[in-house]
């Protein structure tokens, strides 16, 4: 670590720089010639303080060493009650060297350790005539070599050297901020460890040389699992200690890890980045389990943002989202791997998303002892474990649901139903589309109207200006009424693009045993599946009759989110979670009310009651 040479460190110091008028003093009734000295940065001039010889050594004043240390953004204090100079360094390892020294009324600690007890003699500086303290010089440059700063001394002239420069991370918005400086590059790069992303800057040269570059959880290849010292228990001791809502579900991000192969830590660490902790809980998060933003649009986040029957399943449809689409070569937001090729393909709209998600996987590794160097970097090269199944979403189930169908915007009366959410996504009229649109409804769009008109519109999903020709040309053959060029419901039937596998009539009452999420048009929203006719349906043309949503007196606290199911004898049988979607009549007898609710992890269904001390029910509609 270290700093600028003449255009850094020199120049932040220049205003230090002040010739003091020697003088004289007297103690011990022995009188000191005071003669003016030296201090240097890499042989460029800073200060020129007064010193003293006593007992064969320069004693030199504290106040202007403090302020090269300053220059060079090495944190020291000076505490005149109890006598003791203190030195941090940007990382907490120890000196490099110790001292021996038990005497002396002045104390130099290091890091929070004693390094050396030494004298001290307080007289006036020439320059200011105020009371100073004068230290020996042999045990500055002690102190400063402990730390890892060389310095020479000729009796006259001090000179540190401090050619290295630790600076953290460059971001999208920010330049990297000075961590500290070092003689060689080998303590430079230690100096990094624990920030990921940092540069070694060699100062040798005035304009300065970048010579070392800290790997960063920014180029991770998420693709691997995080390194077994992140497992289900360690999980849930960091998000307890964070007072995170999601403490208690360790073993769902294992999971995750296990099934998409999609690293652990990124996942706890993106979900902290959105969710927040403690009094600062994003509202989405509490609202609607959604742990990760997951359609929250800038321009109505609370509007657009999807929901989920639980926060454990959001975690596993965010690992099955970002490996199906984001990780995988060839899916269709895929750039890299890594944070930077997420953030590259547009996942956020925060230019500094990557950095502040690398910051918290940091954060996690340093909470475990553990760095970066631990995980995978991203190479071409790599050979990542293949998921196990990243072909459909992961479904939420939850028997002995009730429902009944309700009319839709557009369909009124025969509600669609799909052989999957996804062709429902693709084939479901849910808006009516316009030039400037973007969506899969509008590539579904595009590819009709190439085989019906014979065009070569880009399949791209854009609605651009050939695709609303294209359909002012079709609405014009067919006879259609409307807007030229604007996609109605007419337009969308005449063109037979809903394509539904069955449908179900509005007021029908309907059972429901699975959950998945998907979308309708560019809106999150979830599907349902019908068993009878087994089909799925959107959850928007459904209103739920017996779905509750489990409520904590304190959703914003870890304390409370970990929900006990009891068996009729009173054992405890299973634990859930705030925000999970459960079955009941809503009924609370002797201070219980009886659930019925799938274990997430593997599906089997369950029942037990929950106690009105732990958690009650909210009624659930969509």
């Amino acid at each position: 670590m270290k700093v600028k040479k003449a255009v850094g460190a020199a120049a932040s110091a220049a205003a230090i720089l002040t010739t003091l008028s020697p003088a004289s003093i007297t103690f011990a009734g022995t009188s000191y010639s005071m003669q003016t000295k030296c201090t240097e940065l890499n042989g460029t001039p800073l200060s020129k303080p007064s010193g003293f010889v006593y007992q064969n050594t320069t004693y030199m004043p504290l106040f202007y060493v403090q302020q090269l240390l300053n220059a060079l953004k090495v944190n020291n204090t000076w505490n005149g009650n109890t006598n003791t100079w203190s030195i941090s360094t940007p990382f907490s390892s120890q000196p490099t060297i110790t001292m021996t020294t038990t005497r002396g009324p002045m104390g130099i600690i290091i890091n929070n350790k004693w390094f050396a007890h030494v004298n001290k003699i307080v007289t006036d500086d020439p320059s200011s005539h105020k009371a100073t303290t004068f230290i020996p010089i042999w045990y500055i440059m002690k102190a400063l070599q402990a730390i890892g700063l060389q310095s020479s001394w000729n009796g006259t002239t001090w000179n540190v050297e401090a050619n290295y420069t630790d600076y953290t991370k460059d971001t999208a918005t920010k330049p990297g901020s000075v961590l500290g400086s070092f003689t060689n590059l080998s303590d430079a790069k230690a100096g990094l460890l624990q920030y990921p992303g940092g540069k070694v800057m060699d100062y040798s040269k005035v304009t300065g040389t970048p010579v070392w570059t800290e790997p960063s959880f920014v180029n991770v290849d998420l693709r691997f699992d995080a390194p077994s010292n992140v497992n289900a228990a360690s999980i849930d001791k960091y998000l307890s200690y964070h007072n995170s809502i999601m403490a208690g579900l360790g073993s769902v991000f294992m999971k995750a890890q296990s099934t998409y192969h999609v690293d652990a830590n990124y996942l706890v660490s993106h979900a902290m980045e959105e969710t927040g902790s403690g009094g600062n809980v994003n509202p989405i998060a509490l609202s609607k389990n959604n742990l990760y933003g997951y359609g929250a649009y800038d321009d109505n986040v609370s509007a657009y943002a999807g929901t989920f029957p639980s926060e454990a399943y959001a975690i596993l449809f965010q690992a099955w989202e970002v490996r199906n689409n984001y990780l995988n070569p060839g899916s269709s937001h895929y750039v890299k791997p890594t944070l930077d090729g997420m953030k590259a393909a547009n996942y956020a709209s925060d230019p500094d998303w990557e950095y502040h998600v690398n910051d918290l996987m940091n954060q996690f590794a340093i909470y475990l002892g553990d760095n970066v160097t631990s995980y995978q970097q991203y190479n071409a090269s790599n050979q990542p474990p293949a998921p196990t199944d990243v072909d459909s979403p992961p479904v939420y189930y939850i028997n002995g649901v009730t429902g009944t169908v309700t009319p839709d915007a557009y369909y009124q009366s025969t509600v669609p139903v799909y052989a999957n959410a996804g062709l429902g996504h693709q084939h479901m009229f849910a808006r009516v589309l316009h030039q400037g649109d973007q969506g899969d409804d509008v590539e579904t769009l595009q590819a009709a109207l190439n085989q019906q008109l014979g065009t070569q519109l880009d399949t791209d999903g854009i609605f651009g200006p050939q695709t609303a020709q294209a359909v002012a040309d079709y609405q014009t053959n067919h006879g259609l009424s409307g807007t030229p060029g604007v996609v109605d419901f007419n337009t969308w039937n005449s063109l037979n693009l809903s394509q539904p596998e069955t449908t179900v009539s509005a007021g029908q009452p309907v059972q429901i045993d699975e959950i998945v999420q998907g979308m309708v048009g560019n809106q999150v929203t979830e599907w349902y599946h019908i068993p009878s006719v087994n089909g799925w349906i959107n959850s928007m043309d459904v209103t739920l009759n017996n779905v509750y949503k489990i409520t904590v007196p304190n959703p914003s606290s870890a304390k409370y989110v970990s929900v006990p199911v009891m068996a009729e004898n009173g054992k405890q049988i299973a634990i859930l979670h705030a925000g999970d979607y459960v079955v009941s009549t809503g009924q609370t007898v002797g201070g219980k009310t009886q659930i019925q609710f799938n274990d997430l992890l593997s599906g089997t269904p369950e029942s037990g009651y929950i106690l009105s001390t732990n958690a009650t029910l909210s009624k659930v509609t969509h």
